[in-house]
C-alpha cells in the first residue's frame, strides 16, 4: 500500500486521483485512488507512520484476509460516509479514513483474545474521535499538509472498522470466517 501511495505521490496527478463528489459517477476509480493519493509527502509520512504504527502494534490481532477485508470496508465506509453525510467535503485525499478502521476492527478483535487491552485500544479511538468532532479539523497536522484534515473521514472510517470487526472468527484466534467448510487451517 506504502508503494503504490509513494509512487502515486511521486509520479501521480492529485487532481485526477482525488475523490471528487462531482466526478464519482462518471470516473469511479477515484473511490480506490483517494485513499492512495496523498497531498504531499508530509502527509504520505505520516499515514504511513500510522500504518506502520498499527501494523507494529496491532498486526497480529487478525490474519491477513480479514486486514484485507477491513482495508476494503473501511474505504468503503469512508466514501460512503462523505457521500451521505459529508455533502460539504467536496474532495479527499488520504490514507488516515482507513487508518482509523483498521485500528478499530483490530482493537475489536483483541477485545476477544486481550479484553484490557483491547478495551484500551478502542477507548482511545473513541476519545479520539470525541476530540477531533469538536475540533474544526485546523491544528498542527493541518499546517503541515496545507490543507484541513477531513475528520470524517476518520469517523467513517472507524465506524466502518467495527462494522469489519464484528465478523465472527471461525478456528484458534481472531480471523475472517472464509468460505463454507474452511477450517482456518
Amino acid at each position: 500500500m506504502l508503494v503504490i501511495a509513494l509512487l502515486l505521490a511521486v509520479f501521480g496527478s492529485l487532481e485526477a486521483l482525488r475523490y471528487e463528489r462531482g466526478l464519482l459517477l462518471h470516473e469511479p476509480w477515484r473511490l480506490a485512488t483517494a485513499h492512495l493519493t496523498h497531498l504531499g509527502l508530509a502527509h504520505l509520512a505520516m499515514n504511513g507512520v500510522g500504518l506502520l504504527l498499527i501494523w507494529r502494534l496491532l498486526g497480529d490481532a487478525m490474519p491477513v484476509s480479514r486486514w484485507m477485508l477491513t482495508i476494503v470496508l473501511s474505504a468503503a465506509g469512508v466514501n460512503l460516509g462523505l457521500w451521505l453525510f459529508s455533502p460539504d467535503i467536496t474532495w479527499y485525499v488520504g490514507l488516515s479514513g482507513v487508518l482509523h478502521g483498521m485500528w478499530a476492527a483490530a482493537a475489536w478483535s483483541r477485545v476477544r483474545t486481550q479484553p484490557g487491552s483491547g478495551y484500551a485500544l478502542l477507548s482511545l479511538l473513541v476519545l479520539k474521535l470525541v476530540v477531533e468532532q469538536s475540533s474544526s479539523g485546523i491544528g498542527a497536522t493541518a499546517s503541515l499538509m496545507g490543507e484541513e484534515v477531513v475528520i470524517d473521514a476518520h469517523l467513517y472510517g472507524a465506524l466502518a472498522g467495527l462494522i469489519a470487526g464484528l465478523f465472527p472468527s471461525k478456528g484458534k484466534g481472531p480471523g475472517w470466517p472464509g468460505p463454507p467448510g474452511f477450517t482456518g487451517r
